[in-house]
């Protein structure tokens, strides 16, 4: 009877034990905090004094700094958008935000001025990710910096939405990353756009929705180079795929490209409209006391006309000759 009261008095007494240690360590866990940061203020600052599944929130302004990430499970975003939250390189041969920690999102800033010379094999850029993974890094803006966004050694990262332009060595660089598979609705116009030596995906599945360029589908990314064509007119490249940057991706690319729309070669005109002179016409503009209109939808108009050159492409309508209504100019074939 005793060595059973014993047991029981053990068996209580260790209950009692785990759930204190429960207790201490769910004590021991904060709540997730938002960190506000103001013009003047520091987003490092910020950052130091954050904790695992934090929010840091950086309001409207232009910030001078060189931002370290090592926080897991942060979030950094701006408040209204990369066209009001701009963060200059303080140092430009060093990364305007460098993540060396997981499960880190960074939303909505135009980062800039890293443009350091390549030294002792650091290369500046504006978002640099290392032996990083399950990042979200979306709706920036990388602009003027040595390479705009550069993983390595980084796998399991979503890069969407983001703007890549004007940086002087390459847009989007790659490095012994594998694994990220969505990497798409970007607009890249670089000298050189992207460098890939691992095997990533950069498009998704072709989905209905306006993308970064306008477009009614999204697809894959937006490149300033790509030289294929639209044949089925739906805002995505048919032809020269995947895209692969003159080779520089090294296994695949980007299988759905975005093609912005065309102009229509001569005018058009709707009900109720006058038209409009779409494109480049040759021929030229001559005087004429009295002009009148010929096409539909458009009121006789009477015009006195400066002779001038007019550079063009494309030709009149039936080899008629054509009035633009709105700009008071004749056009001959």
């Amino acid at each position: 009877m005793k060595l059973e009261r014993g047991k029981i008095g053990k068996a209580l007494l260790f209950a009692v034990l785990i759930a204190t240690l429960a207790f201490l360590s769910f004590g021991s866990v904060s709540a997730a905090e938002q960190h506000y940061v103001n013009p003047g203020g520091s987003i490092q600052g910020a950052i130091d004094n954050a904790n695992a599944g934090d929010t840091i929130i950086v309001r409207d302004g232009r910030y001078t700094e060189n931002v370290d990430v090592n926080v897991d499970h942060l979030t950094i975003k701006s408040e209204h958008g990369y066209d009001s939250t701009v963060v200059h390189a303080a140092n430009t041969s060093d990364h305007v935000f460098e993540v060396t920690a997981d499960y880190v999102n960074i939303t909505g800033f135009t980062v800039t001025d890293a443009t350091g010379a390549a030294s002792d094999y650091i290369y500046t850029c504006g978002i640099h990710l290392y032996q990083a993974e399950h990042c979200i890094i979306s709706d920036n803006n990388a602009l003027n910096n040595w390479r705009g966004i550069y993983l390595v050694y980084s796998s399991n990262n979503s890069l969407m939405n983001n703007t890549a332009k004007e940086n002087s060595n390459v847009g989007i660089f790659l490095y012994s990353s594998s694994n990220n598979s969505l990497i798409y609705n970007n607009y890249f116009n670089n000298t050189n756009n992207a460098r890939d030596s691992g095997n990533n995906t950069w498009n998704i599945t072709k989905t209905a929705g306006t993308n970064i360029i306008g477009g009614p589908y999204i697809g894959g990314n937006y490149w300033s180079n790509y030289a294929g064509k639209d044949l089925t007119e739906d805002g995505l490249g048919d032809t020269l795929v995947p895209y692969n940057s003159s080779g520089d991706i090294a296994n695949g690319g980007d299988l759905l490209p975005l093609v912005k729309a065309s102009a229509s070669s001569v005018f058009d005109t709707g009900t109720g409209t006058y038209p409009s002179i779409m494109g480049t016409h040759k021929g030229k503009a001559k005087s004429y006391l009295r002009v009148t209109s010929r096409l539909a939808n458009c009121t006789p108009t009477t015009a006195a006309l400066t002779q001038t050159t007019w550079a063009t492409t494309g030709a009149t309508t039936q080899g008629q000759t054509v009035m633009a209504m709105d700009s008071a100019i004749l056009l001959t074939a």
